[in-house]
């Protein structure tokens, strides 16, 4: 659902919109050496791992229009531990963004010095962008509905961020 707000004679009027998102494919050119590299460096660890990319509240005020900061975040599937998290901008553009997630996730990957046998994502979009460097790594890459163990690590960080947790 949409909210649409638009004013019409000093009224505002509010309508309700029901929008079914629409992702283009997305097909990098990725260079193969540094991921094929990693599978050669980075021993396999016995693990799930959940991975999304989440827009975060709060818009960054450097200039106009404010822009806002996406999270991505590694979760382990079964026990909810949180591998890592990268916070990215989408400067100059989201199709930047876009393009530096694989790097970003082969970062994250050396900085725990491991690959896991599976890649878990919610995202067609994100299935689209990590299925060629994941199986260059021979990483399984698997889509699902949700995240359960990921979307709590995501809540209980948003509460810490607001001061609501505990």
């Amino acid at each position: 659902m949409l909210l649409l707000r638009a004013q019409e004679n000093e009224e505002w009027h509010s309508n309700w919109e029901v929008v079914e998102p629409v992702y283009p494919a997305y097909r990098l050119d990725v260079d193969e050496a540094p991921f094929v590299a990693a599978r050669r460096d980075l021993p396999v660890r016995a693990a799930r791992m959940q991975v999304h990319l989440a827009m975060m509240g709060g818009g960054i005020e450097e200039d106009l229009p404010p822009y806002f900061p996406y999270l991505l975040l590694l979760v382990e599937a079964d026990s909810g531990y949180v591998f890592g998290q990268d916070l990215m901008l989408a400067r100059p553009s989201v199709e930047s963004l876009l393009a530096e997630i694989p790097t970003r996730f082969l970062a994250q990957l050396y900085a725990l010095r491991m690959r896991p046998e599976e890649v878990i994502v919610a995202s067609e979009r994100l299935y689209q962008l990590l299925a060629v460097p994941l199986s260059y790594m021979g990483i399984r890459l698997s889509r699902v509905d949700s995240l359960p163990m990921l979307e709590e690590a995501l809540i209980s960080l948003e509460e810490w961020l607001m001061g609501t947790g505990t």
